[in-house]
């Protein structure tokens, strides 16, 4: 927490042009800094939680506030960082930003986090991106403009996720064919599958060489499960093509949760997993198809930047609807 010792520090870190640049803009006077030291306590009392004061073990000075930020003009809860700049370079705003999302996790139980940083703040982006920030979109902010690097936080390391590739051993093979059965055989999709069919299904994709992230709990179960690959890898992707989809994109195929392990964030998680894992193939443009009845599923996609480009419907497994395909472009 800050005490008013932290003014001075503080007023060097506002009065220098380098650390200010990308957030107020100016360097401020004295007087200015004490009434923004006064605005972190406060911050403390009206939402629970706030900035933190770091300081450096070796010499208790005063690092700079990093912490959860959340202003009335803040479109969600970030992570905030500023740094005094005789410590720029030492990795204690990568180190501290990691323990404040871990903290938000497992105390605060949230599932999402942002950074909302100046689009020409690279010092800044390039942190977001080291402790697991995706980009989602850019947006008018204060007479500029600000990119939007979200973070899908894990409530407890009770899981994680495990990238196969080519070859899925039998064992994990079924697990993932009885979670497909249960998500899309029973509401509101109620189509035809069964043990025989999903397996197929699976190993179609995997000859196709597809990216499956596999969400697994200390008890080797799987819990949930996504396909992403190529869109031109996809079986069907001309059907996708010829409703406006872009041969280029990384296809989000398939995402399932088995029942139980609902409603703690493992979607969110496996679409930015998704996007990760994308965006180091090289894709800027993902692309998705769902129907249009699955609110949730879409609710997290538009969370992620994703936009209807077209709609159509179609019959898969014996089961017709309306479907949509939705699209996300990343901007370099």
């Amino acid at each position: 927490m800050f005490i008013e010792d932290d003014w001075q520090p503080l007023s060097e870190m506002f009065a220098d042009e380098e650390c200010v640049r990308y957030t107020i803009g100016t360097p401020q006077p004295d007087w200015w800094t004490w009434r923004y030291l006064a605005t972190y306590l406060g911050h403390w009392q009206l939402r629970g939680y706030g900035p933190y004061a770091v300081v450096e073990k070796a010499s208790g000075q005063l690092i700079g506030p990093i912490g959860l930020w959340y202003p009335g003009d803040w479109p969600e809860p970030e992570i905030k960082w500023s740094i005094r700049k005789k410590f720029w370079g030492q990795g204690f705003a990568q180190e501290a930003a990691k323990a404040v999302k871990a903290m938000a996790a497992k105390e605060l139980k949230w599932h999402r986090l942002i950074s909302q940083i100046d689009v020409d703040n690279k010092r800044s982006i390039d942190l977001a991106k080291r402790i697991g920030g995706i980009y989602e979109k850019t947006v008018p902010f204060r007479n500029r403009f600000a990119n939007i690097y979200a973070y899908s936080l894990i409530p407890e390391p009770n899981y994680q996720f495990v990238t196969y590739k080519n070859h899925i051993d039998d064992n994990m093979l079924y697990q993932l064919a009885e979670i497909y059965i249960e998500c899309f055989t029973g509401p509101p999709r109620y189509e035809d599958w069964n043990n025989e069919k999903a397996l197929a299904e699976l190993k179609k994709y995997i000859d196709a060489g597809a990216d499956f992230i596999v969400v697994v709990n200390n008890a080797h179960e799987a819990m949930a499960f996504a396909i992403g690959m190529p869109l031109i890898n996809f079986y069907n992707y001309q059907e996708l093509v010829s409703n406006g989809a872009k041969e280029n994109s990384y296809y989000f195929n398939t995402s399932c949760t088995k029942t139980k392990y609902r409603k703690q964030g493992l979607g969110l998680s496996l679409h930015n997993k998704r996007l990760e894992l994308g965006e180091q193939k090289g894709f800027n443009t993902f692309c998705v198809r769902v129907r249009s009845d699955n609110d949730t599923n879409i609710h997290l996609l538009n969370k992620l930047g994703f936009s209807e480009i077209s709609s159509y419907t179609s019959t898969l497994a014996g089961s017709t609807a309306k479907r949509l395909i939705l699209e996300k472009v990343i901007k370099n």
